[in-house]
């Protein structure tokens, strides 16, 4: 399994996000942009995947795989935040460095 380790960016809403002792994104969602990140850096997409506060040992998600977290979006409405299919807008957080394997 991937475990994507998140802590706050200093920025309200933004986080580092790594694997192992590399960032490997900085995102204001990072479970998700974690996942296109390491799937566009070859990981298998059945790979299994979850994501964890640095300062919890408590996985945040149930867990899923890098395909299926990178294929969602988010989208927040009158109604609350809710996951909604990945439609690239161009105006995604940068990926960092080379993910740790």
């Amino acid at each position: 399994m991937i475990e994507l380790v998140i802590d706050p960016a200093g920025k309200t809403g933004l986080f580092n996000g790594r694997v192992g002792n590399e960032t490997v994104v900085r995102s204001r969602q990072p479970f998700l942009d974690g996942a296109r990140v390491l799937l566009a850096r070859g990981y298998d997409p059945a790979t299994p995947y979850n994501m964890r506060h640095a300062n919890s040992a408590t996985l945040s998600f149930v867990s899923t795989t890098l395909g299926r977290a990178a294929g969602l979006g988010v989208v927040d409405a009158a109604t609350g935040t809710r996951f909604r299919k990945f439609v690239p807008s161009g105006d995604i957080d940068e990926p960092i460095g080379q993910a740790a394997e």
